[in-house]
């Protein structure tokens, strides 16, 4: 890629040559700091969704509970079935 603007290639060769001279490591403290932060103040919002979270995995258990109970014959139908028939599985696997 052979740019027109002979000026772009100048920024990038100064850029290039540019020296930062800042420390590499966070100063002692930072991470105390920072956590300190995060746990005094909740954002207001943040308690709201919460709440309705939990009231979404509520909602969300009710309609399971509800799902098994309507199906509970189905359920266990099918698992007497399985006991009451005379042919188990592993011989049913062999023949």
């Amino acid at each position: 890629m052979n740019p027109k603007n002979p000026s772009w290639q100048k920024l990038v060769a100064v850029a290039r040559q540019a020296r930062d001279d800042r420390p590499e490591t966070a100063p002692y403290g930072f991470a105390t700091r920072i956590a300190a932060l995060a746990m005094a103040g909740v954002p207001e919002h943040a308690n709201l969704f919460e709440r309705w979270s939990w009231r979404a995995v509520a909602i969300a258990g009710l309609f399971a509970a509800v799902s098994v109970a309507a199906n509970y014959t189905a359920l266990t139908s099918s698992v007497e079935d399985d006991f009451l028939s005379e042919e188990t599985s592993v011989a049913a696997l062999f023949d």
